[in-house]
């Protein structure tokens, strides 16, 4: 029996980054199953994505299903037959699920005794003729968390699609989706031209002639060469410093959003200007955020110190490096700078002026405003320290602490929604602007740990309580006003709420009864 190679290539405008993994499995994982379901063998399959395209190559697979022999058995000769002869309901039944007529019927000899059976011989389809409607018929199934209508069609997907390259053997498999005609052209990169059009002849050409239209489908290797690039920069440049570069914690993680932005990755060294990494020394997250949240990029630490460098991966013509490099440098000292008014706007008055504000703010509409909780935290968090016997120093750096803890929520750097991950952080350091002691700036940053499974808990017997007291209030609060968690909705996280109670309390040996601190935190709800 004769094998072929056979690719797909589904061509779409720019699909969002975090979209293309969950498309590309679900894309695998149906032909997998379709194929293994049609009996059609093959080598080996290996999937493809970039932003505009997500790709199938499947190696020798058989080009016709076998012809199978199917043998049903009906009901035994007794009941399918009447005195006359005649068939009974029951065998017409039987027929015509069988899909056959009474001069197929045979007699078969069973342990149950004789029973009417049809044997029948059913052709193999062609690969062809299956390709097409495992085709038609994954494209819809591709689900994202948001899609779109183009044009007159009702059919939606991320982004619209383009066009369709499918080739069995080195032949066009001919079909048609949405209006759009399958066929051997594929697109390069757009950076070139617009309508970068590219013929495959054969399927074992695609990688390469891809290639030469900067395109690399292959992710694994995106993935591989922004890995080496950077690591290429780091060394070039070890020499200007002391202690060993590195780049951003959870490097991965940023790397395979990079190779989903990407068709042909080209790492740039960049810097910014100096001046910002003085002015955030207490809170580089500023700087991190910008940079790797926002715009993707690698910052660069000297022995876990951030540096003014970091590496761009570039998805224009490497010829224009310089240029690319500066049109990123361009966009980065500008956010850094609406950073620096946010700062320094911030700054101009101290933590406590922001307490106030927070009335404006609603926690949860049917639980009051922020500053509403942080009166319930700053009881909670007195009733705490009563219950545990804490030094009165303790107290009083707690109690202030609780008094400010969310404050920053309403400042510029938070407020404008920029950096609402820095929310902790940010109160630490106007904490510190203002004045307050280093245990106040410190229960404010920390009381928000632990914020995920692998976070630390939070510093200090003042941070702790502060911590617990806001979880309970939480945790209190929704649950009073019937917001119970489900299997698959967590919106305000109150498991992970829960298991840090559970966690910090253990962790500082704390004596507390927990039903009196629920009892508590209910009072002040009322």
């Amino acid at each position: 029996m004769d094998n072929k190679n056979f690719l797909f290539e589904l061509g779409v405008e720019e699909i969002p980054a975090a979209y293309i993994s969950e498309a590309t499995k679900t894309i695998k994982d149906n032909f997998v199953t379709n194929l293994k379901k049609a009996n059609l063998d093959y080598d080996e399959l290996q999937v493809f994505s970039t932003p505009r395209r997500f790709a199938i190559k499947i190696s020798s697979l058989q080009t016709q299903q076998k012809d199978e022999i199917i043998e049903q058995t009906g009901p035994t000769k007794k009941i399918a037959y009447d005195k006359n002869r005649n068939l009974t309901n029951a065998a017409l039944g039987f027929l015509r699920g069988a899909g056959a007529e009474e001069k197929d019927i045979v007699i078969k000899q069973t342990p149950k005794g004789e029973k009417i059976a049809i044997i029948k011989e059913v052709k193999g389809k062609s690969a062809e003729d299956i390709l097409q409607q495992i085709i038609l018929e994954i494209i819809p199934k591709i689900n994202f968390p948001k899609s779109m209508k183009w044009g007159n069609s009702k059919f939606t997907f991320a982004r619209p699609i383009r066009w369709m390259l499918v080739l069995f053997g080195n032949d066009v498999l001919d079909l048609e989706f949405e209006g759009i005609q399958s066929g051997k052209i594929s697109y390069g990169n757009r950076f070139q031209k617009l309508d970068n059009s590219i013929e495959i002849n054969t399927i074992d050409e695609y990688e390469e002639k891809l290639g030469s239209v900067f395109v690399i489908p292959d992710r694994g290797k995106r993935f591989k060469l922004i890995q080496v690039g950077i690591e290429e920069i780091l060394s070039s440049i070890q020499n200007e410093y002391h202690d060993k570069l590195d780049y951003v914690d959870d490097k991965d993680k940023l790397i395979n959003i990079v190779t989903n932005l990407v068709e042909y990755p080209t790492p740039i060294l960049s810097e910014f200007d100096i001046k910002y990494l003085e002015l955030f020394n207490n809170i580089p997250n500023v700087i991190i955020q910008t940079l790797s949240e926002h715009q993707k990029y690698f910052p660069i630490n000297e022995n876990g110190e951030l540096t003014n460098k970091f590496i761009i991966i570039g998805n224009g013509n490497p010829k224009y490096k310089e240029l690319i490099k500066l049109g990123n440098n361009k966009v980065v000292n500008a956010r850094l700078a609406d950073a620096a008014f946010y700062y320094n706007e911030d700054t101009k008055i101290s933590l406590e002026d922001y307490v106030p504000k927070l009335k404006k703010v609603v926690f949860q509409s049917k639980l009051g405003t922020l500053f509403e909780k942080t009166e319930r935290i700053k009881k909670l968090t007195g009733f705490l320290c009563d219950e545990l016997d804490i030094d009165s120093n303790v107290k009083k750096h707690s109690l202030r602490a609780a008094h400010l803890c969310k404050a920053d929520l309403v400042t510029l750097m938070l407020g404008e929604k920029e950096y609402t991950k820095l929310q902790g952080m940010v109160g630490y350091e106007y904490a510190l602007k203002s004045e307050e002691d280093i245990k106040v700036a410190t229960a404010i940053f920390s009381h928000y740990m632990p914020r995920s499974n692998y976070d630390n808990l939070p510093i200090g017997k003042e941070g702790a309580i502060l911590a617990i007291a806001d979880k309970i209030d939480t945790i209190c609060g929704i649950i009073g006003v019937d917001l119970i968690p489900t299997g698959s909705k967590d919106p305000f996280a109150l498991r992970r709420a829960a298991n840090g109670v559970v966690q910090i309390i253990s962790n500082n040996k704390f004596e507390i009864d927990i039903h009196k601190l629920i009892d508590r935190s209910f009072e002040l709800l009322k």
